[in-house]
C-alpha cells in the first residue's frame, strides 16, 4: 500500500489502514458512463478502489460537456468508457480498469458482474435501474442508484440487506423523465454524483 497517497483517508477513524486495505482489495461495478459516473470515477479512482469496471456504449456527444465535466472537446466521438479509463489510469495506475463498449442488459450482467462488491448504477433510464435492482437483490450485491433531472436528484443504498428498488417503488415509471427530455443542470449531476461515491 501506498500509505503517502493514501494518507488523508487513513487519517480518518472510519477508515484507517484496514478501511483503506478493504478499498484497494474492492471491485466496483459502474453501470453508466455519463454525467453521474464522472464524479462517481474521479472520487473511486482517487479513493482506490482496487478495481473498477464501467459499461457502457455511448459515445460523447458535445451536448455532454456540460456536465460531464471529465470529456474534452477533443473526446468528442469517442467512446465514454475508455475516455474515462485513460483518466483512471492517469490518476491511479495501481487500479484494474475494465471497459465493455456496450449497454448492461438482463443477458450480460451476470458475466460483467463476477466477484463484484458494489454495482453503482449511473444509467439514464428506469428500465435499467429496475432489473440491475432485481439482479443485485437475487445476488444479495450492495446496490447504489441514483438520478438526476433538471435542478434536482435523488441517490439511495439497496438491495444488500436491504429492500429492492422495486419493494419500495413498485411500478416501473411510465415516464421516463430525463435530461434529453427536460434538461439538466451540471452541478446538480455533480453534487448526486459525489453523493453516490460517498456510499
Amino acid at each position: 500500500m501506498n500509505f503517502e497517497r493514501y494518507k488523508k483517508q487513513i487519517l480518518l477513524s472510519e477508515i484507517g489502514v484496514n478501511g483503506q486495505k478493504k478499498l484497494l482489495s474492492s471491485h466496483v461495478l459502474i453501470i453508466g458512463a455519463g454525467g453521474l459516473a464522472v464524479p462517481v470515477t474521479q472520487y473511486l479512482s482517487g479513493a482506490g478502489i482496487g478495481e473498477i469496471s464501467i459499461i457502457d456504449g455511448d459515445l460523447i456527444n458535445l451536448d455532454n460537456l456540460h456536465r460531464q465535466t471529465l470529456f474534452k472537446e477533443n473526446d468528442v466521438g469517442k467512446f465514454k468508457v475508455e475516455v474515462l479509463k485513460d483518466y483512471i489510469k492517469n490518476l491511479n495506475s495501481n487500479i484494474k480498469v475494465n471497459c465493455f463498449r456496450f449497454f448492461a442488459n438482463t443477458n450480460n450482467i451476470l458475466s460483467i458482474s463476477e466477484k463484484v462488491d458494489v454495482i453503482i448504477d449511473c444509467a439514464d433510464n428506469f428500465a435499467t435501474t429496475y432489473f440491475i435492482s432485481d439482479f443485485c437483490f437475487e445476488k444479495n450485491i450492495c446496490f447504489i442508484t441514483a438520478s438526476v433531472s433538471m435542478l434536482s436528484g435523488y441517490v439511495g443504498t439497496f438491495c444488500k440487506d436491504s429492500p429492492s428498488v422495486r419493494s419500495i417503488f413498485p411500478d416501473l415509471p411510465q415516464n421516463n423523465n430525463n435530461c434529453n427530455s427536460e434538461g439538466v443542470l451540471g452541478t446538480a449531476v455533480g453534487v448526486i454524483g459525489s453523493l453516490q461515491a460517498q456510499l
